[in-house]
């Protein structure tokens, strides 16, 4: 499911923390849980006064039918979502690369032989250290790079995180 700023000024959607540009989009079934998104008064009165749209198979959604949807989607339902999340099962195998003595990538395997590479995510970080941006690449079973996102820490000028952005990579 896609939320998108379909207005022409950033929107603030307090209750989840989350602000977003014009024309700027997120995965909400990766950013929040279900909970979540039921209680958000506030994403109901962006998405009532046409601030946010919320797309599901390729179609705008009310809030009503969301909340219907985040209630009422089955298992397998939802693993057909187009989200990064599914495909990683207990028996995944994850390992981490240090560069300079900071991790830089994390990538999860489909098992401890390392053959099948499931997801990677990239640790890019400023020359402080401090973490700027997350690359996750998901791929398919046949080691296909599908789908990729990248996160961007927003910092204050103390260096405080203030803000997560989402976009596609």
């Amino acid at each position: 499911m896609i939320l998108k700023n379909v207005s022409l000024s950033i929107v603030q959607i307090s209750d989840l923390a989350l602000m977003l540009s014009p024309d700027e989009e997120i995965n909400i079934l990766e950013s929040f849980t279900n909970d979540q998104i039921k209680r958000s008064s506030h994403l109901q009165s962006v998405m009532d006064n046409s601030l946010v749209s919320v797309t599901y198979n390729n179609d705008t959604i009310s809030h009503t039918t969301l909340i219907q949807l985040l209630t009422s989607l089955t298992v397998s339902e939802h693993q057909q979502l187009d989200t990064l999340i599914h495909g990683i099962s207990e028996s995944s195998y994850f390992e981490s690369q240090k560069v300079d003595d900071q991790t830089k990538y994390i990538r999860t395997y489909v098992d401890n032989t390392k053959s099948k590479l499931i997801r990677e995510e990239e640790i890019v970080r400023d020359q402080s250290g401090n973490v700027g941006q997350i690359i996750i690449r998901q791929y398919d079973g046949d080691g296909n790079l599908v789908e990729s996102e990248i996160q961007t820490l927003n910092r204050s000028a103390e260096g405080t995180v203030e803000s997560i952005s989402s976009s596609a990579g």
